[in-house]
């Protein structure tokens, strides 16, 4: 039974569904209906999108930045930091304002430090990672924002938009990944600047990454060089990419003063392996 009730503007119809099951099995399909119309227009607002041209590129991002309400995180590569500041501060700036949280992930080297010192006075959180490629920002867990072409302290050529849900999940759980990864920016500065090491500690794979960091780390011996090493090493110490690398070594500093500490047996003593 429906009951209608007049007021000044409008007819307020109330139905009455009591036990009728026909009422309810109609109620139960209406919102079946419902969600589905509002699921199907959820998608139809999904899209991606490329804006072509200075002028287009600055103007979504800007847009993007000023509808943020709660954190912005971006991924950048060592041409952004100047780009940062030099257009995008002052937008920054009004969000945080707002009580949005901007956390930055880039490159930190000796060409964009001002820039990165800046980003840091803005109250912006701040880490390095090496080798950053590739420039995203992910927006609320909402919108996620790209571009494959940054010059130093030129405004970007263009955009890629995307708020498909999928994506921006995808990209958030990259960003934090990295984050993760990376270290305060306090940190890499200090390296820079005063020559002290970002201290770390790093599991490595593949014999060629292996190969590579013991080279590295026997380069950068000044006075002394103490290993310890199980029967193996001696094997490992006589082929000709440690030997070249130590070869080096000596013609660098040659003061270098060398200690083997391992484990001699008959595995270990051929010629080849003294």
């Amino acid at each position: 039974m429906c009951k209608q009730t007049r007021t000044k503007d409008h007819t307020i119809c109330d139905i009455e569904l009591g036990n009728n099951p026909h009422y309810q099995d109609m109620l139960i399909y209406c919102f079946e209906i419902y969600c589905k119309m509002s699921s199907d227009n959820t998608a139809a607002l999904q899209r991606t999108k490329v804006f072509i041209g200075e002028e287009a590129a600055t103007k979504v991002c800007m847009q993007v930045m000023s509808e943020s309400i709660f954190k912005v995180d971006s991924c950048l590569d060592s041409n952004a930091p100047s780009i940062t500041i030099e257009f995008y501060l002052k937008a920054i700036e009004e969000a945080m304002a707002r009580g949005v949280i901007f956390r930055i992930l880039t490159q930190i080297i000796s060409n964009n430090l001002p820039f990165c010192k800046e980003i840091l006075r803005a109250g912006i959180e701040l880490r390095h990672l090496d080798r950053v490629k590739g420039n995203f920002a992910v927006f609320d867990n909402e919108v996620y924002l790209a571009t494959a072409i940054v010059k130093e302290s030129q405004p970007i050529p263009q955009v890629i938009y995307s708020n498909v849900s999928t994506i921006v999940e995808q990209q958030q759980y990259l960003f934090e990944t990295l984050w993760d990864k990376a270290v305060p920016a306090e940190e890499k500065i200090r390296e820079i600047e005063d020559g002290i090491p970002t201290e770390r500690t790093e599991v490595l794979h593949k014999s060629e990454n292996m190969t590579k960091a013991i080279t590295e780390f026997f380069s950068g011996a000044l006075t002394t060089l103490d290993i310890c090493a199980d029967h193996a090493w001696p094997s490992v110490a006589g082929s000709d990419t440690f030997k070249m690398a130590l070869i080096d070594v000596n013609r660098k500093a040659k003061s270098v003063h060398y200690l083997y500490y391992t484990e001699y047996s008959s595995r270990n003593t051929s010629p080849s392996d003294l």
